[in-house]
């Protein structure tokens, strides 16, 4: 049995993942350069925060900031996704950032939950514009807070 304990938390570090624990922060801060394809934590008994990094092949490119109600599925929806064409406020891409799209922090409401979303850019230096543009520094911080 001792082995299951140390074993589970050292899977769920892997996997960037923790469930909800006594005295756990409510926030997740990554370094925006992070090669993580996602990072993930549950933030209510029904809700999941992802942090999925866009880049796809491009270094640096972005991360999409997501709640998804719990057990995910692959019709899963965003539930602080706002925009149903063009920059959406839950999205952290560096043309965003170059072009100024959206404040460097920002709050969004998750839909059908008492939940509000922060999303903070923490010094973010991006190189080149358009499609072009990648983050070369900076913080991700993402945190939840009752409305």
């Amino acid at each position: 049995m001792r082995r299951a304990s140390v074993l589970v938390p050292a899977i769920a570090a892997l996997l960037g993942s923790t469930g909800p624990q006594t005295g756990e922060p409510s926030s997740i801060t990554i370094d925006l350069l992070d090669n993580r394809s996602v990072v993930s934590r549950v933030i209510a008994p029904e809700l999941l925060l992802r942090l999925q990094n866009v880049s796809a092949g491009k270094e640096h490119e972005g991360w999409d900031v997501q709640v998804l109600h719990r057990p995910i599925s692959v019709d899963s929806r965003n539930l602080i996704h706002q925009a149903p064409h063009g920059p959406d406020p839950s999205d952290v891409e560096a043309w965003h950032v170059a072009e100024k799209h959206f404040p460097n922090e920002r709050l969004v409401d998750v839909k059908g939950y008492p939940i509000t979303i922060r999303i903070q850019l923490i010094e973010p230096r991006v190189s080149g514009k358009g499609a072009d543009a990648r983050f070369v520094s900076g913080k991700l911080r993402v945190s939840w807070e009752p409305r």
